[in-house]
């Protein structure tokens, strides 16, 4: 049974599910325990960092494990204030988060690429436009799909470098070419 539990989180294309799963889901996470501890809802900090760190394990990345597993321990105390965290503790965690969706999020090389439709296209580009205009980090969860556009390939790689402004431009251009 263990080696058959190996074996599937050992499968690149479960591990490629589960990361794009992470990146979906997870991008916000941060930002969610921050406001949580703003509205001193600390048992909610408490889950979000524990599911953040369990599923940091799932898809391999310890050190965002471990500075999650740090950040729940921090939080067990539901008598706590977002005061008595020390900063350092929640910066670290987040810049780990962010290290780790940039990473996770670069292509996976594929035998055939994918050809995203006409349509899917030119949702996906609507979509993204106020993503970019708010700077909202929601925006690198379209790049799987901006990479299956043709002529698009730039404005993926700005998203993922979470290069908001000059990503809005390449998007601008990218519509103009499609007449989208």
């Amino acid at each position: 049974m263990v080696n058959e539990i190996d074996n599937f989180f050992s499968n690149p294309e479960v591990l490629n599910k589960l990361r794009a799963d992470f990146i979906k889901y997870q991008h916000q996470t941060a930002q969610n325990i921050y406001n949580a501890l703003d509205a001193g809802d600390i048992k909610t900090a408490h889950r979000l960092a524990h599911s953040l760190k369990s599923l940091a394990a799932l898809i391999q990345e310890n050190a965002l494990a471990s500075y999650a597993q740090t950040l729940e321990d921090n939080l067990r105390d539901f008598s706590i204030t977002k005061s008595d965290i020390p900063a350092h503790m929640l910066d670290n965690m987040e810049a780990e988060l962010n290290i780790v969706l940039k990473k996770i999020s670069k292509p996976q090389s594929s035998a055939e690429p994918l050809v995203l439709d006409s349509a899917k296209a030119a949702q996906t580009l609507i979509e993204l436009q106020p993503l970019l205009v708010g700077r909202n980090i929601q925006s690198i969860s379209h790049v799987a799909e901006l990479r299956t556009i043709p002529g698009a390939e730039k404005l993926a790689e700005l998203v993922e470098a979470f290069e908001f402004a000059k990503a809005a431009q390449e998007l601008k251009t990218v519509r103009e070419l499609l007449k989208i």
